[in-house]
Protein backbone atom coordinates (compact mmCIF):
# COMPACT_ATOMS: atom_id res chain seq x y z
CA UNK A 1 0.00 0.00 0.00
CA UNK A 2 1.64 3.16 -1.19
CA UNK A 3 0.55 6.28 0.62
CA UNK A 4 0.24 9.68 -0.96
CA UNK A 5 1.38 12.82 0.82
CA UNK A 6 -2.26 13.76 1.46
CA UNK A 7 -2.96 10.37 3.07
CA UNK A 8 0.13 10.65 5.26
CA UNK A 9 -1.01 14.08 6.45
CA UNK A 10 -4.55 12.85 7.13
CA UNK A 11 -3.37 9.76 8.99
CA UNK A 12 -0.94 11.76 11.10
CA UNK A 13 -3.73 14.17 12.08
CA UNK A 14 -6.03 11.26 12.90
CA UNK A 15 -3.38 9.64 15.09
CA UNK A 16 -2.79 12.93 16.88
CA UNK A 17 -6.55 13.34 17.32
CA UNK A 18 -6.72 9.90 18.93
CA UNK A 19 -3.93 10.80 21.34
CA UNK A 20 -5.53 14.17 22.12
CA UNK A 21 -8.87 12.52 22.88
CA UNK A 22 -7.11 10.15 25.26
CA UNK A 23 -5.46 13.04 27.09
CA UNK A 24 -8.61 15.17 27.22
CA UNK A 25 -10.86 12.36 28.45
CA UNK A 26 -8.56 11.17 31.25
CA UNK A 27 -10.61 13.11 33.80
CA UNK A 28 -13.86 11.29 32.95
CA UNK A 29 -14.06 7.61 33.85
CA UNK A 30 -15.72 5.20 31.42
CA UNK A 31 -15.78 7.64 28.50
CA UNK A 32 -13.46 6.37 25.79
CA UNK A 33 -13.52 7.92 22.35
CA UNK A 34 -10.72 5.67 21.11
CA UNK A 35 -13.04 2.78 20.40
CA UNK A 36 -15.32 5.00 18.35
CA UNK A 37 -12.36 6.42 16.44
CA UNK A 38 -10.91 2.98 15.70
CA UNK A 39 -14.24 1.67 14.42
CA UNK A 40 -14.90 4.78 12.32
CA UNK A 41 -11.41 4.82 10.79
CA UNK A 42 -11.62 1.10 10.01
CA UNK A 43 -14.98 1.49 8.29
CA UNK A 44 -13.74 4.40 6.19
CA UNK A 45 -10.12 3.41 5.44
CA UNK A 46 -10.17 -0.41 5.83
CA UNK A 47 -6.59 -1.76 6.10
CA UNK A 48 -5.03 1.71 5.95
CA UNK A 49 -6.66 2.46 9.31
CA UNK A 50 -3.71 0.73 10.93
CA UNK A 51 -1.47 3.73 10.24
CA UNK A 52 -3.20 6.15 12.67
CA UNK A 53 -3.53 3.35 15.22
CA UNK A 54 0.20 2.62 15.03
CA UNK A 55 0.92 6.34 15.35
CA UNK A 56 -1.33 6.56 18.41
CA UNK A 57 0.49 3.65 20.05
CA UNK A 58 3.86 5.21 19.20
CA UNK A 59 2.83 8.61 20.59
CA UNK A 60 1.48 7.03 23.76
CA UNK A 61 4.66 5.05 24.27
CA UNK A 62 7.05 7.91 23.57
CA UNK A 63 5.21 10.56 25.59
CA UNK A 64 3.96 8.40 28.48
CA UNK A 65 6.66 5.75 28.51
CA UNK A 66 6.60 2.15 27.37
CA UNK A 67 5.78 -0.30 30.15
CA UNK A 68 8.16 -3.11 30.94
Amino acid sequence: MKLSVREMAVFSMLGALMYLSKILMDWAPNIHLLGMFIVAFTVVYRAKALYPIYLFVLLTGVLNGFGT
